[in-house]
């Protein structure tokens, strides 16, 4: 296990008071202890920090503070982090398998099946948006787009049943990919008003692809 950098009270303190000065508090955590940390430390801030979101009547922090990675999270964690009104931000190209191989060596079978538990976040009502992680890993989003949908490592070339999938309920679809690596990413960045979408008066930078991706 590894240890904390900044204990609960601690941390508390910092992002209300980061929060108050208006900042966005964007907080890497990857071990489920660290993930709870953080909801515990958004939990604390007060109403006052939170606003009604238009489109899905939920309250949502002001700030739009970020909980970065997950790569583990507790069953209990995972409604909690929907509720506190956080932004999750995940790097899809590290769902696989054969990327997580050395963390699978450090815990039991039982938890590392439960890595990037993406879908089940989903489901929970939390906003995620998507990013690369580069430069620690690509940065081509069409490979975190790929790993996203199929949850199969790049380096697969079995087709069909014969092809590892990891944590395959955890797999989302196409559209919702590519909504976490754009509205998502674009209301992280407070632009959602001008980029993120395929609409009239955004700015946008468009390819045309040759194939599905």
């Amino acid at each position: 296990g590894g240890a904390p950098i900044y204990e609960q009270d601690t941390l508390k303190q910092m992002i209300a008071v980061l929060d108050g000065e208006g900042f966005q508090v964007h907080m890497h955590c990857t071990g489920d202890a660290a993930v709870a940390l953080a909801i515990r430390a958004l939990e604390a801030l007060g109403d006052e920090t939170r606003e009604q979101e238009e489109e899905e009547g939920r309250r949502r922090l002001k700030r739009r503070h970020i909980i970065a990675h997950v790569q583990f999270i507790a069953p209990s964690d995972i409604e909690r982090i929907g509720r506190v009104g956080a932004m999750v931000n995940m790097s899809p190209y590290w769902f696989q398998l054969e990327e997580c191989a050395y963390v699978n060596t450090l815990v039991r079978d039982d938890i590392g099946c439960t890595q990037y538990p993406c879908r089940s976040i989903m489901e929970s009502g939390a906003v995620l948006c998507f990013g690369s992680d580069w430069p620690v890993s690509s940065m081509v989003p069409l490979e975190g787009l790929q790993v996203a949908v199929t949850r199969k490592s790049l380096s697969e070339e079995e087709e069909g049943e014969g092809a590892r999938k990891w944590n395959y309920d955890q797999k989302i679809t196409l559209k919702e990919a590519w909504k976490f690596y754009s509205q998502g990413s674009a209301r992280a960045n407070f632009r959602e008003k001008d980029v993120g979408m395929l609409k009239t008066g955004f700015s946008a930078d468009l390819i045309v692809l040759d194939q599905d991706p």
